[in-house]
Order: C-alpha cells, then structure tokens, then sequence
C-alpha cells in the first residue's frame, strides 16, 4: 500500500483520541505515505504526533481549492473517513482512493454510502471512542490490545514557559467548555482552588479559551478568590498548553479538550462529567479520577447505558476529596513507597 488517506475533521477531543488509531495504521505501514485531512480549528493539535507525511487542512469560509487538488492527486490506495459527515463524505469520495470506509450506519445518510466501499458496524454508544476508532482498522488486520494516547511535544514548548510558569509544582484548572450545561459553579471552582491553594500549598494557574463564556466563568472565579490564581488562558498555543499540562502535578478540568491532553500526556487528573457518558470519552490511564453530577466517589464502573449528570449535582466536598486523594497517590508514587 503506497498512500493512506486519514479524515478527522472533528474537535480537538475526537482528534486526541483518534491517535492511537493512527499510530497504529504507521505501525503496520511504516513506508506508506500517510496523509491525514483536519478541520482548521484542530490544526494545531496534527503536529503533536509523529509519523503523519502531510496535512491537509479544511477551511471553512474557503472553497478550500488547493485541499481539493491535493486530493484528487494524491494516488490513495486507502481513505478512511472518522468525520462521519456529508463534507467528509464528498472529500472521501473526491480522494478516488480504491478503498475507502467509514462507520455504519449509512440509512438516509445517501452522501456517506455513494462516498464508501464499507463500512463498518460500530455503534457510536457501545464504545469507547478510542476503541470505535480502533476498529474502523479491522478490516486491515490491525489490533491493538491495549490501546494509549501519546502526543509529542517540541522542546521549544517548554522553553516558552520559563518566565511564565512556576519552577514549583503546580496545578493546572479548565474551568471552562463549549457548552453551557458542562460547566461547574464559580463559587464551587473558587473553594476548591482556596483549598489548593492554602491547605495544599500548590499555585493554581487556570487555562482556557477566549470565547466569552469562558473569559465570563473565570472573571467570576478570580473575583471569589481571596488570593487570585495565575490566568493563562488565551495566552498559550495548544502545544504550549499541552507542555503546561505535562508538567503539573495535578490537572482538573471540565470534559472538553484539555482534559483529552491531560489523558494523552498522563497527568494525573480529574475529569468532572456532567450531560456526557464518561464511558465513551473518560481517561483511561492509571492516575486519572472520573467524577460526575449525582456521584460522590470516583466513577469505578462505567457502562455505556448511564445516563448523565447534572454538574450542580456535584459538591465542593466531593472534588477536594478527590484531589488529596490523587495528591496522596502521586506522592506516595514519587517516594516509591
């Protein structure tokens, strides 16, 4: 097989999960030329994982004519399409790869069947997304038993950081989401980061986006606290946030893109679960707490029938006691006791 065309076009989550899929497909085709098709907004994140020859990038006020050129020259012997949409399906389709699939089903979604040669039957709700992308190799002979998320970082990345970040242990906050329902109470936020704060002693320094309801949820965070926290968010490159993460001693967050980071770097982590199924979207690694509205403990069994959560279900008391116990499980790992 001489090219391999790859579209994930989704955000920055689906993209971060979609990598071990992708590393796989350069495991079992080391020689092929792997061409890899994402949406603007999720660029950045491409050039975090190794072994992708080109980057094609989707944009959306464009008619996108060197991205079309690019594909109707590109020889593919494969295509497969993780986008699951009619845009998808017609540069699929335009690829005029010999093989070319998708996900089932494809009833009244006429685009994505003219666009495919197969599809593959994986329901979206029975997996965890990490292993419905997985699967969609199936027919390549590909399997990986134990999947992992990984993401390469640039040296330059931390460099950046020097001036800005403290040299001490630190944690990293992401208090903010595209969707209004994901979000935890300021008043909740600002208890917990107090208690970080001054009964852990670890600087707090939060993240985020520039989008007013996020730039609003940290004014009204940083307006509760008696000693306020670093803000960075919207100063960082995805890459430079990613180096942040690596870093911390503890990442805690909203279900949304940079808790995928934490996941893909191994930092230990809490994830606070609202509308979503953690099943299909939680960390999978061994330092990470799933939380969720309506639960006191960390989730331990996850199933793809649960039904979500309310966030204001979800107390200060709860959170803390996941952090010292988090705080308490890394130490104990750091001395080898």
């Amino acid at each position: 097989m001489k090219s391999i065309l790859v579209l994930q076009m989704k955000r920055i989550g689906d993209f971060i999960l979609t990598t071990p899929a992708l590393r796989a497909l350069r495991a079992a085709f080391p020689q092929t030329h792997l061409t890899l098709v994402v949406d603007e907004d999720t660029a950045a994140a491409a050039s975090l994982i190794r072994g992708i020859d080109l980057t094609l990038v989707y944009r959306k006020n464009s008619l996108n004519p060197s991205l079309f050129r690019a594909l109707l020259r590109g020889g593919f012997d494969l295509a497969l399409d993780y986008t699951e949409t009619d845009r998808s399906a017609f540069l699929t389709r335009l690829s005029r790869a010999r093989h070319r699939l998708t996900f089932s089903p494809t009833v009244g979604r006429p685009a994505r069947a003219w666009a495919t040669t197969q599809r593959i039957d994986s329901p979206v709700l029975a997996r965890h997304t990490v292993d419905r992308q997985l699967e969609l190799l199936s027919p390549l002979g590909i399997q990986v038993p134990q999947p992992d998320l990984h993401l390469d970082l640039n040296d330059d990345a931390f460099l950046s950081l020097e001036k800005i970040v403290p040299a001490q242990n630190y944690f990293v906050f992401h208090p903010g989401a595209a969707r209004a329902e994901k979000y935890w109470p300021a008043h909740r936020w600002a208890e917990v980061i107090t208690h970080a704060q001054s009964f852990l002693a670890y600087p707090v320094i939060l993240i985020g986006g520039n989008s007013p309801l996020e730039r609003t949820a940290i004014a009204d965070i940083q307006r509760l606290l008696p000693h306020p926290a670093l803000d960075l968010s919207g100063r960082f490159t995805l890459e430079q946030s990613a180096a942040l993460i690596s870093r911390a001693a503890l990442f805690l967050g909203i279900d949304s893109g940079p808790s995928h980071l934490a996941a893909a770097l191994q930092t230990p982590q809490i994830t606070l679960f609202g509308p979503t199924n953690p099943f299909h979207w939680r960390a999978r690694h061994p330092r990470a707490l799933t939380l969720q509205g309506g639960k006191t403990n960390p989730l331990t069994d996850f199933s793809p029938q649960s039904p979500g959560g309310d966030l204001n279900a979800l107390s200060t008391a709860d959170v803390i006691h996941a952090i010292n116990l988090l705080v308490k499980s890394s130490n104990t790992h750091a001395s080898g006791l």
